[in-house]
Formats: structure tokens, sequence, C-alpha cells
């Protein structure tokens, strides 16, 4: 099991605690009389340390116990617990291992916490077949040790094939970590300068008691550094006596303009009577200084607890911690132990009406399991990244995110390793997403108990895209020999940029390269054929590619003189005007003289047989000129137009027999006259 740093990791693991008191208190083999005596007195001073977390003294308390009392099961297992709390691993697991030899049955829960052991130093095989052995003596087959150790088998040989991948990101410790705790990183930006705020328990915090029997303060403070454009850090300032108290400090997020910080404060003296509640500081512009903390009453809880044998209760606060907000500030995210959730430590939000924040709802199963989701965050796109030990990971805490939207959230995907290790990794925050940021982790190597690291994307080598396809005839699909491939790419808003030219060979056949997260058209071209294009988009490509499917141009052979009806120009009756419905049919004609430059064309228009002849030749007539002169307004040529007006003499429907039929006879054609046509100014 993950033992992190104070109050935090205190509450993170009260119902893993809570199950190991009760065994190792229940299932301690029994002692003589004699040797109760002797290990009394030293026992109960071991106890006392252990419950109040102070696991260095208790340690060292239980293996005084040890030496009056060789067979101790309690001791043993709690020795082996302290030194998981402060990742003596291979200490850990020796006596994990030793107490299991001694009395196989005397803690249920034993091989589970073994297992993570195993994990936690990457020993995944030995994990695993550790989890099974779990799994085969558990006695309820349906509760959440039972499940969360299927979980763990699932995630030793996930990280064992996830350890084989080449990594993407790298990761190295910024130089403002102490020897203290230093964790969970935020972003503050004043008067053009950047700042990371972080969580320390670095000497000068202004809690004076040690911790677990170190010599750093057992409190926690707000702290903050300066980033400065070469990328090097200043020295860190404690951020004072209006925001930091004598209890624990820490997790800030700040509002978007900056001007409202929210953080948590914890208070309590053992591990039955920590409580975190969120609070606010706004920052006063003219002084300069941040205003004196207020809790959010909304968002903060509460719950009745039995505080005797008698049943007495009273009202304690819930424990609220780590608050994120949207990027527009409405909504907090939040973490909580509160009744309503899924496991031990949830995930919450609460909308921002005015002033007011909601009543807080659960994020939900997909974000949520039966063990802990901490430390959530939120990119602008609106992706959560939290940690979790309830997911497939590499051991302890893991870095998740999942994109979507509130009560549509994707299933979460670990970030991998190097950003998650074997350890407790959490608080991740990103400069540029997904490229460059900061998180905490108590990986071994560190300066202190956490350390907060940088994450880097490594750049990757251009990874190469192209396309290539044939000019085909669109009637008879035989590829055309010497045509011409135009590659453009599609910017967007109307901007449609040439790149490259390809003249073909006699198969047809052209060939481009291309660039990732791109938009393309090809236009296929060749003498006697109208030009035609495809359009595809290179976005979501990630590895080598070659674009080959229906990437081949069809081309419609030019007859000279055919009529070509133009589809919905429509007229109403006695009308010459056009149609609203015609534009679209009007810009794919000019589409079409744009990319054939060569041809000329006639337009030719034609009535019902409604009205004198020599009158529907007029109409027709005015017709005809009315799609050339919304062609000259797209600046086609006049050099290229010519149009007449047929009047009712060639009906595609005779007799007409209803409206249908008369709708049908009032049409616009154009016919191709020549196809070697040259600008004036080329001559």
């Amino acid at each position: 099991m993950v033992l992190t740093f104070s109050i935090e990791m205190s509450k993170h693991l009260k119902a893993f605690f809570l199950v190991l008191l009760s065994f190792t208190l229940w299932t301690a083999p029994c002692l003589s009389e004699a040797q109760n005596k002797k290990a009394d007195n030293k026992e109960r001073e071991a106890d006392a340390f252990f419950e109040a977390q102070n696991f260095k003294l208790a340690e060292e308390s239980y293996r005084e116990v040890l030496k009056k009392d060789p067979n101790n099961y309690k001791a043993m297992f709690r020795i082996a617990w302290c030194n998981s709390a402060i990742d003596n691993i291979d200490e850990s697991i020796r006596w994990y291992e030793n107490a299991y030899a001694l009395n196989p049955k005397g803690n249920d829960t034993l091989l589970f916490f073994l297992g993570g052991a195993y994990k936690k130093i990457q020993k995944y095989t030995v994990a695993k077949e550790t989890f099974l052995k779990f799994r085969r003596e558990w006695p309820n087959k349906t509760d959440d040790y039972f499940k969360a150790a299927k979980t763990q088998i699932e995630s030793c040989d996930w990280a064992s094939r996830q350890l084989q991948q080449e990594p993407e990101f790298t990761v190295e410790p910024v130089d403002f970590n102490s020897v203290a705790g230093d964790y969970y990183p935020a972003f503050y930006v004043m008067r053009g300068d950047t700042f990371v705020v972080f969580t320390s328990h670095r000497t000068a915090s202004l809690g004076n008691q040690p911790y677990n029997g170190t010599d750093e303060p057992a409190r926690s403070d707000l702290w903050m550094v300066k980033k400065n454009l070469d990328g090097t850090f200043g020295a860190p300032v404690n951020m004072g006596m209006n925001v930091n108290t004598k209890a624990n400090d820490g997790a800030a997020v700040f509002s978007p303009n900056r001007m409202t910080m929210y953080y948590s404060i914890c208070e309590g003296g053992n591990f039955r009577e920590i409580n975190c509640s969120i609070y606010q500081s706004k920052y006063n512009p003219e002084t300069k200084q941040w205003g004196r903390f207020e809790p959010l009453e909304t968002i903060n809880g509460t719950r009745e607890v039995v505080i005797n044998s008698r049943g007495k209760t009273k009202k304690v606060n819930t424990y609220d911690t780590h608050p994120a907000l949207s990027s527009d500030g409405k909504i907090m995210f939040f973490v909580s132990d509160r009744e309503g959730g899924k496991g031990q430590l949830d995930i919450w939000y609460s909308r921002k009406t005015g002033d007011i924040w909601s009543t807080p709802v659960n994020a939900g199963e997909k974000i949520n399991t039966p063990f802990n989701e901490v430390k959530p965050s939120l990119t602008e796109d609106g992706t959560l990244y939290f940690s979790s030990t309830g997911n497939t990971g590499f051991g302890g805490y893991d870095i998740f995110r999942s994109r979507g939207e509130i009560g549509n959230w994707n299933e979460p995907e670990n970030m991998g390793s190097p950003i998650n290790s074997s350890y407790d990794d959490m608080g991740i925050i990103w400069a540029l997403p997904d490229t460059v940021g900061f998180f905490n982790s108590n990986r071994k190597g560190g300066q202190g108990r956490q350390d907060i690291y940088t994450v880097t994307r490594i750049p990757k080598d251009p990874f190469k895209v192209t396309v290539h396809g044939l000019i085909r005839d669109k009637k008879t699909k035989q590829a055309i020999p010497f045509a011409t491939a135009i590659l453009f790419e599609n910017e967007g808003d109307g901007i449609i940029t040439p790149l490259d030219t390809f003249r073909t060979d006699q198969s047809g056949g052209y060939y481009f390269g291309l660039k990732p997260n791109k938009d393309y058209r090809v236009m296929g071209n060749a003498r006697e054929y109208l030009a035609n294009e495809v359009e595809f988009t290179t976005r979501n490509i990630t590895k080598d590619t070659e674009l080959e499917y229906d990437i081949d141009i069809y081309l419609e052979r030019i007859e000279i003189d055919a009529p070509i009806v133009l589809q919905n120009i429509y007229y109403d009756f006695d009308k010459y005007d056009l149609r609203p419905e015609s534009v679209v049919e009007l810009d794919r004609l000019t589409k079409i003289m744009n990319d054939n430059t060569h041809i000329t064309i006639e337009l030719g228009s034609h009535t019902d047989t409604n009205g004198s002849e020599e009158y529907n030749i007029q109409l027709s007539r005015n017709r005809a000129k009315s799609v050339v002169e919304y062609l000259l307004k797209n600046k086609i040529s006049p050099d290229r137009l010519t149009f007449r007006g047929y009047g009712e003499s060639q009906p595609m429907v005779y007799p007409e027999m209803n409206d249908a039929d008369e709708q049908a006879n009032r049409r616009t054609e154009f016919r191709i006259k020549s196809m070697d046509y040259t600008p004036k100014d080329t001559l």
C-alpha cells in the first residue's frame, strides 16, 4: 500500500488503516502472561506512535517489543507497515513475509499489502502471484478488496508491457525542491510574471512540530517561486500569514482573472480527527496582498459521527480538498470523503452562479472507483486529469486523464511511464497541454519525501504521410496517361493554397508527400477532360501512412457542343430572374470554369410552351444572359462566354401535361465550344 505525506497521506489511507488496526488487534497470537508483562509498556508506547502516524518512532519501538517477545505477530506486521510508510520497501517485504511465516491467518489483508510492496519495487511477476494467492484465500469473493486484487493482477501484466514501450516524455526534478515534502504545483501569473505556487513542509513553514520523526515541520504551507524567462527559478517565498496557518495549507488553484485563490486547510491531531476544508483568499491589487482566508460554506460538508459507546454523536467536517477549476472558473472539481461517494476518496464538482457554489455532485463511476481518486486538474479543452489507486497502473497513485464532459467522460487513460512510476504520482498541471508541465512524486531518487518534477514531451521525427492514386476516365475507368495532378492545402475560411504539381507518365499515376494535421485536396486534369478533385485530411494520423483509399480521380471527357444541364437552375413562370436555390449550381459552374481555364462555353436557356414562340425566344435569351452576368460577377472572362435563347424549340418533355413538365422545360444548359482558349494578355 502507498503512503505519502502528513495529513494529506493520512486521509488517503484512512480506510485501509482502520482495517489494519482491527485485524492486527483482533488476530494477534496469544502470548503468555509473562511475555505480555515484559512487552506491555513498550508495546503501548509503540501503539501510541503508530496511531499518531509517527511511523519512524513506531517502527523503532516495535523492534524493541520483538526483542522481548520475538513471536509478537502484531509487532512484525506493524514494522512491515511502518517501513512501507517511510518507503523502506525491502524491509517492509521482509517483515510482511516474517509475519506470514509466523501465522498465515494472522491478518487477512497481509497478502494484499505484500503484493503492493512487490509492485512498488516493480517485481511485477512476484506481485501478481501474491495477489492471486490473496484472492484464493480472501473469504469474501464479492467485496472491494477481492475486486481490487483483480485490478492489481491486471496492472502487473499491463505495467510489464508498458515498461517495454518507448517513452513519450522526459521528467526532471525542479531545482527548488527541498529535503522536505514539496508537491501540488499550480501556475499563477501576475503582471506578466509567471510563478509556481506549491505546497511544502520545508523549514520556515508555520507548523513547527516535527513530522514523523524527521526534522521537517509537520504542517505544510503554500510557497511561491518565480519562473524566469530562461526557464530557471528564483528563490521560493512563503505566501505569508494571511494565507498560511499553523495547520496544513496547500493544494492551491487560481481563478481565471487570478484575483481569487482556492486552497485547502487541514487540521487534526491524529488520523481519526483529521479533516480538510476548502477556503478562498482574494487578492487586493492596492495593497498587493492576499486577503484573509474564508471557507466555501456551500462546498464544505459535514457528517454525524458517534463519539462514545452510548451512541452520542457530534457533527464534524467531511474531508474536502484539492480544488480545481474549469477554464472559465465556473465549475470546481474537488476531492471529498462525504457520503454518496463511490469509494474512499472521490472527485466531486460544484457549479458557480454569481458568488454561490451549488450543492456538490459526484463525478460518477467513469472517474471514481471503490478506492481513492485525488488531485484533479483541467486543461482548456476540458480534459480532466487526476490520480487514482483504483485503476490499472504501475503502483500507488498513477496519473490518468479522461476526455469528454460532465456526465459523458471517456474511460480514464493512464499517462504511462515515466510520468507514472510504481510510487505515488499526482498533481499534474500543463503549461502547454500534453507537452510541458509539472507534477509531484515520491519516487526513488528524489531530494525529499515528495518532489516536484517537470514533464516534457519528447520531440519525434516527423512521420511520413503520402497520397497516391490514378487519374481515370469517369466512363471507361481506364487510367488517363500524361495527366496533371495538383496538390492544394485547404487552410480554412475559403483559403486554398497550391503546393505542388505532378505530371503523370503513361500509367496515369501521381504521388505527393504530405504533412500531418492538414486538410488537402488533389485536382486531376487532362487535355480533353473536365478537371475534378478529391478532398482528404491527415488529421489524427500518428504514424507513417500511405493514403490509398479511393484517392483515384475520375475525369469526365469533354464532348464539343454536347449539352450539359445545370441542375436546379429554375425560373418562375414568365420570369428570367435567378431563384435563390440556383446559386449552389452556379457556383459549381464557376468552379468548372476556374478549374478548366482552356475552355469556352455557350449558355443556352429554354422555356416551356406557354406564350408565343417569339416571346419565348426573348425570355430564354434573358434567362441565359442572367447566368452569364452571374459568371461575369465572379470574374469569368467575357471572352469565354456566349449565350443563346432557344425558346420552346427543344423541350425535354413533350407534350407538357402538368406544372412539373413545364418546370423541367424551363432550364439552362451549357455547351463546351472550344478547348484551346488562351487569355489575350498571354498572346
